[in-house]
């Protein structure tokens, strides 16, 4: 969500948030999203099944994937909605629209926003300032520069009282006023005290808030509002799998929900955990680690990404592969570009051409495509570029 105002100390905030960008950006393979890639070179996007066939032929300007059965769409700098047969059942209307999310999206005309069904029929009048999408039940809106929350029948429910709101996640909303930010619950009752200097992300992650305070430091509160990790951090991120990165003294480690030190301070570069084990670099190389700090998989790649159903996306003298968590190169290291592997299929690059391939590394489809997305709902984006 955009911010109405801009408080100074935020590019201190900024400068930390970019550490932990190019830190992403080093361990993973360059990815786009969908309407990140807009066809600056005049070709269209179509969508593929998951045995390889073309289910929507190339003709969209810009797609977004499918959720809740729709993919959003965008002809002539006007958007709408496709269903999985490519039929156009919201027509191309809108300036924005964002996906489905329980059953309504969002969609902005001659700038304001509101809300459709999958019928295409306006659901909640096209009258605020800026709304988000629902989430637990509810959305935040604004009007007259002032943020609250409607239902699904367009009924304010939480009046528009703040300078800024974020979705419910875990039953609470972040809330800002006068440049503060706390929590608020389903009926509006502030439960945690409008009164800190930030919050990233902007809700609980694992039943714990990250909280930033004006002196640079970074803590965890609980949904009481006590703090159960005091301020001290210079940056971190939030809990995955029960530990959290924190980086002191120009090192990385992870610590517990306690805030006693899982893993020590010894590390250039680290990841999230995901299935039991995190990427990180020491001495230039990247390796994997278990919850407790032991080197299971030993540093001996120039980059790697964390595993997924199982496998692993790693790098050496700029060739990408997949190993198991043993260690064991999987699929040879003969590729440009990979993404993770999701439902059983990895998406591959070779000599500028894209395709996807099984966890043996067998095609499922050609390498000839000139950009694809990862599955949703049974199909996934491609993009042609215009023959010349």
């Amino acid at each position: 969500m955009v911010f109405q105002r801009i408080h100074p100390a935020i590019r201190v905030f900024v400068f930390q948030a970019l550490i932990l960008c190019s830190l992403l950006a080093a361990i993973s393979p360059a990815a786009a999203k969908p309407g990140e890639f807009v066809g600056a070179f005049g070709g269209k996007w179509g969508f593929i099944d998951m045995n390889g066939n073309v289910a929507i032929p190339s003709r969209f300007d810009i797609v977004y994937e499918f959720h809740e059965g729709l993919a959003q769409v965008c002809q002539d700098g006007k958007w709408g909605f496709i269903d999985s047969k490519g039929q156009v059942v919201v027509p191309f209307a809108y300036d924005v629209v964002e996906p489905f999310v329980e059953g309504l999206a969002v969609v902005r005309q001659a700038g304001r926003f509101g809300y459709i069904d999958k019928s295409g029929q306006i659901a909640i009048p096209i009258d605020f300032d800026y709304a988000n999408s629902f989430a637990e039940g509810l959305a935040a809106v604004s009007q007259a520069g002032k943020y609250g929350y409607i239902d699904k029948t367009g009924r304010i429910v939480i009046p528009l009282q703040y300078d800024n709101a974020h979705s419910f996640a875990e039953g609470l909303a972040t809330v800002v006023q006068n440049f503060k930010y706390g929590f608020i619950d389903k009926t509006g009752q502030v439960v945690i005290p409008i009164q800190y200097d930030s919050l990233y992300p902007f809700r609980f992650s694992e039943g714990l808030a990250m909280i930033y305070s004006l002196g640079g430091k970074f803590g965890f509160i609980d949904k009481s509002g006590q703090f159960v990790i005091p301020l001290q951090y210079a940056v971190a991120n939030p809990f995955a799998e029960g530990l959290a990165q924190v980086w002191q003294d120009g090192k990385w480690g992870y610590i517990d929900k306690t805030g006693r030190v899982a893993v020590p301070f010894q590390f250039d570069k680290i990841s999230d955990f995901a299935e039991g084990m995190a990427t990180v670099q020491q001495g230039g190389k990247f390796g994997y680690i278990d919850k407790t700090g032991k080197a299971v998989i030993p540093g001996m790649f120039d980059r790697a990404a964390s595993f997924s159903e199982g496998l692993a996306q790693v790098n050496q003298a700029g060739k990408w592969g997949f190993i198991d968590k043993t260690g064991r190169l999987v699929i040879p290291l003969h590729f440009d570009n990979v993404s993770r592997f999701s439902k059983g299929m990895a998406r591959v690059n070779r000599d500028g051409k894209w395709g996807f391939i099984d966890k043996v590394g067998r095609a499922v489809t050609p390498l000839q495509y000139d950009y694809l997305f990862e599955f949703t709902d049974g199909l996934a984006a491609f993009y042609q570029l215009k023959k010349e």
